[in-house]
């Protein structure tokens, strides 16, 4: 089943389960990750092309859903001041998703983005149900408070 969703008026790309897999196993955004787990996070994900300067989410607003980015960059702002710039393989909104909060900073499609769209509630069960993805999940969300800390 493809499960592709637009942000713009472009042509959606045709994506199987299995190329996004391989997408994942290539940007290595789950070190260690078996076939099947790559599979079922590529399952539970919807594909969306989003325009540059699209806001993703926005700071203080609901946790309904995170995103991981395959191509192009998105920039993150705190606070109305820019913090991080990030690129393929980078995690957006699993700190809220995962702690039930609202968000703590806005991220914007600094480029055309391509990336894989997850519903708060899919994130939660993929992070119950695999293994390797929580423990990815843990590690992205302490690193991300602890560089919050210092900034």
């Amino acid at each position: 089943m493809n499960r592709v969703a637009m942000t713009s008026t472009t042509p959606p790309p045709t994506h199987s389960v299995r190329d996004l897999a391989e997408e994942l196993r290539r940007l290595d955004v789950l070190p260690g990750a078996s076939r099947d787990e790559l599979d079922r996070v590529a399952s539970a994900a919807r594909l969306v092309r989003t325009p540059a300067r699209w806001a993703l989410m926005t700071e203080a607003s609901t946790a309904d859903k995170a995103y991981l980015v395959l191509d192009g960059e998105v920039a993150v702002h705190r606070h109305r001041a820019h913090v991080a710039q990030l690129g393929a393989g980078a995690l957006v909104g699993e700190i809220a998703v995962q702690r039930r909060t609202v968000r703590s900073a806005t991220v914007v499609a600094a480029s055309r983005l391509h990336s894989l769209h997850f519903t708060a509630e899919e994130f939660r069960r993929l992070t119950d149900e695999v293994p390797t993805l929580a423990e990815n999940v843990q590690a992205a969300i302490e690193a991300r408070l602890a560089q919050l800390a210092l900034g």
